[in-house]
């Protein structure tokens, strides 16, 4: 899309010892080797869950959609010799109107000394600031964590300062170093920067704009005469804030809440030139004309019989498909049926990708769709 801010197309990045480089269905064994051992090293936000499907579809799918939106990245930190995950690396809360963000990283116990993390710190680092535009990169450790500390020291992290009371740690907040890594500080070879696919600078976000609510039509044309070419639906402001977060990039113009016209919307869409459709919501919004029986089936059927399901209503359908296991795959099946019923009502001259987020605006559950061909 026109304007967006990424951290462009797949990262690999190659050091001596290791190579970082994004999830794949092939690191399902080496993850499920993690969490059955109960090593502690992951990210919280990670699956602890075994499942076949919902496992692949996180490792193909929903690990990268921090990625694609810009808002962060999570990748894998493999032994180079063996293509094996020895721990995982990513940047979050990244900010692209200040080019801020921050790092964490993870190895897994039998990796631990033999400087892997220092290395794809380094990496990774160097990739951020000198490849994607970013100014600032912290990274917080607790006081107590000696090892972290050295790792944060050997990257070229310099200690700026402590964070009083920072952690909640057994019982009682505990301190945290703050480390900071700026641009300047790199002695940068841009030529030695490994990066998959390209990482535009970021621009500013355009001045001035405010949200549009009202004639679905004149809010498109509206977006076409402001230069852009996506249009981003969404139902309320709950599942506004969420779409504004996933695509900062996007000024409020190309935001809008159809209420009950998402087709004319569309069709509008199609007519005024836009490139781009995406559709952030929630369940309730997304089965508006889908058959969520039909989608529960096609994705392993639940326990309860068909038409419990299909007399049930959309809220609590979610809530099968989550103790069933299938909250992703069905999320994305259903992505898929509404992405491909927008685009066949302009014969797919704009390009429709929808995404799907829990009740609270708190995670995306499914994504589905295709990116338009901007030039």
């Amino acid at each position: 899309m026109s304007g967006e801010r990424t951290f462009g197309g797949p990262v690999r990045l190659v050091g001596a010892d290791v190579e970082v480089r994004p999830f794949a269905l092939d690191d399902a064994a080496d993850y499920a080797e993690v969490v059955r051992a109960g090593e502690d090293w992951l990210p919280p936000n990670f699956p602890t869950g075994l499942a076949a499907e919902p496992l692949a579809w996180w490792l193909t799918e929903g690990v990268h959609q921090p990625h694609r939106f810009g808002v962060g990245v999570h990748l894998v930190v493999a032994e180079r010799e063996s293509g094996r995950m020895a721990g995982t690396i990513g940047l979050y809360r990244v900010d692209w109107t200040q080019l801020t963000c921050k790092v964490w990283y993870g190895v897994r116990p039998a990796a631990r000394g033999r400087g892997y993390a220092s290395q794809a710190l380094r990496l990774v680092a160097r990739w951020a600031l000198a490849g994607c535009g970013l100014h600032r990169i912290e990274l917080r450790t607790l006081t107590t964590n000696a090892a972290s500390v050295r790792v944060a020291e050997k990257s070229g992290f310099r200690l700026e300062g402590v964070a009083r009371g920072a952690e909640r740690v057994a019982d009682r907040n505990v301190d945290r170093y703050v480390f900071g890594l700026i641009k300047p500080d790199l002695d940068v070879d841009l030529d030695s920067v490994a990066v998959g696919g390209s990482a535009p600078v970021p621009a500013a976000a355009s001045p001035g704009s405010t949200p549009m609510t009202h004639d679905i039509t004149a809010n498109v044309a509206a977006i076409a005469a402001a230069g852009e070419r996506t249009l981003v639906l969404h139902t309320g402001d709950l599942t506004g804030e969420v779409a504004r977060r996933m695509l900062p990039a996007l000024p409020d113009v190309c935001f809008t809440d159809p209420g009950d016209r998402a087709d004319d919307a569309v069709r509008a869409a199609a007519a005024h030139g836009l490139a781009q459709l995406i559709v952030v919501g929630t369940i309730d919004a997304l089965a508006d004309g889908v058959p969520l029986a039909e989608v529960t089936a096609d994705m392993g059927g639940l326990p309860e019989p068909a038409a419990a399901v299909a007399g049930s209503s959309p809220a609590r359908v979610y809530g099968l498909w989550e103790d069933a296991g299938l909250l992703g795959p069905c999320g994305r099946e259903l992505c898929r049926r509404v992405a491909l019923r927008l685009e066949e009502i302009v014969d797919g001259s704009v390009a429709a990708q929808v995404v799907m987020v829990d009740s609270g605006g708190t995670r995306m559950v499914g994504m589905y769709g295709r990116m338009a061909r901007t030039g």
